[in-house]
């Protein structure tokens, strides 16, 4: 018994000190507040109880079945879920269909559910929205997008639900298809990018994040230019609101996390930015819940988010006879650090500056002035800031 103790007490320490580590992977901004949504539609017609993937179209929900359903897409009325359209897509089959997203013209379908992470058939489906009726039924003709992950080099036989290479969240950003790993493994999740056109790509790796949790869905407001994220961890669903997205740091995202707490025991699969000023989050049945569609009233949300380094610091920059001088300032009164540096990440110069009321003065010589990067960096909030010669750009 003492070892099975000594087991577990070891088990907890690696977690920890695993968690621990996992921050130096993403300094992301994040409020945590607990949330219980309400409900927009209880119950989710019976040929969509494994509904993975929701986007909102024409006035009506558009959603799917995962692993082993029909190749068809479904249109659900908005007030009672009743299936108000179909379209069946006639090239394609649902090996694991896991997302759907959108652009203005076309519709993707995600096939890339992979919970072994052996698949080397991933692929998306494409299909023009002019071939979408809003009510009855059509047959369509998808181009495909297929690919294989970047970071992925072997495909061994592995234990189910232990994978990296699992993936159920998209959205499409601009001329790019943007995609977030289910990483079984650690919690985590990796950034990929594809394009839009059909053919066969590697998915690029762009970045990895610690998500503290299995996600699921995604969508991608532009108005807002807020990204919402679904998914769980230990049973309990969750949601993201992430503004200043981007996929070259998340150092600059600013991110509120919803603890769906009172909905433990729902597996949330779809997301999306719908009517009414709200997110919807589609889940399927569970032996606790029937599948459903939950609704956040996110707009007031956004206030709660927490400060991102660019409120938090002042700074002002010239270039004068092959010096650089800087004004700086921390807003919140902390320690901080100012660090210049090339675009390689070769530290040029760097100060440790206490607390000061007024903007500090800080000096130095640069030859070269293009290509530099600014950090400022308090522990708790970074900013970081792509220097630019005037000058030198006439």
């Amino acid at each position: 018994m003492k070892i099975k103790y000594a087991i577990l007490w070891f088990s907890l320490f690696f977690h920890a000190f695993v968690f621990t580590q996992a921050q130096e992977i993403a300094k992301v901004q994040t409020r945590r507040v607990f949330y219980n949504p309400s409900t927009q539609i209880g119950e989710l017609p019976h040929e969509i109880r494994e509904t993975s993937g929701l986007i909102w179209f024409n006035d009506l929900f558009w959603t799917h079945n995962d692993s082993g359903g029909k190749p068809e897409i479904y249109g659900l009325d908005f007030r009672n879920g009743k299936v108000k359209a179909t379209v069946r897509i006639v090239n394609a089959t649902n090996v694991d269909w896991e997302e759907i997203a959108q652009d203005e013209e076309y519709i993707y379908i995600g096939d890339f559910g992979n919970n072994r992470g052996v698949r080397k058939d991933l692929c998306i489906y494409k299909i023009p929205k002019s071939s979408v009726p809003t009510q009855g039924s059509a047959d369509v003709l998808a181009e495909k997008i297929s690919f294989q992950w970047e970071k992925q080099t072997e495909f061994p036989i592995i234990a189910d639900r232990t994978t990296n290479f699992d993936c159920e969240a998209m959205f499409a950003l601009h001329d790019r298809l943007i995609l977030f790993t289910k990483n079984w493994s650690n919690q985590r999740s990796d950034i990929y990018s594809l394009p839009k056109t059909p053919g066969h790509y590697t998915a690029v790796f762009l970045l990895e994040w610690d998500a503290h949790g299995l996600i699921t869905g995604a969508d991608y407001e532009e108005t807002s230019h807020t990204l919402a994220l679904c998914g769980y961890k230990n049973f309990t669903p969750f949601v993201y609101l992430i503004q200043n997205f981007n996929t070259v740091d998340v150092a600059g995202w600013n991110a509120l996390r919803l603890e769906l707490d009172e909905k433990g025991g729902s597996q949330t699969e779809g997301i999306c930015f719908g009517p009414l000023d709200h997110i919807y989050i589609s889940t399927e049945e569970t032996s606790i819940y029937p599948p459903r569609i939950f609704k956040i009233d996110y707009q007031p949300l956004l206030d709660k988010l927490p400060l991102k380094g660019e409120e938090v610091f002042e700074y002002h920059y010239s270039f004068v006879d092959e010096q650089l001088r800087l004004r700086v300032r921390c807003k919140t009164g902390d320690r901080y650090k100012v660090t210049l540096q090339n675009r390689k990440g070769q530290i040029i110069k760097q100060w440790k500056l206490k607390p000061n009321a007024e903007p500090q003065t800080l000096l130095a010589p640069i030859k070269d002035s293009r290509n530099l990067i600014l950090k400022l960096d308090s522990g708790k909030y970074l900013s970081t800031i792509v220097l630019q010669n005037q000058e030198k750009n006439e």
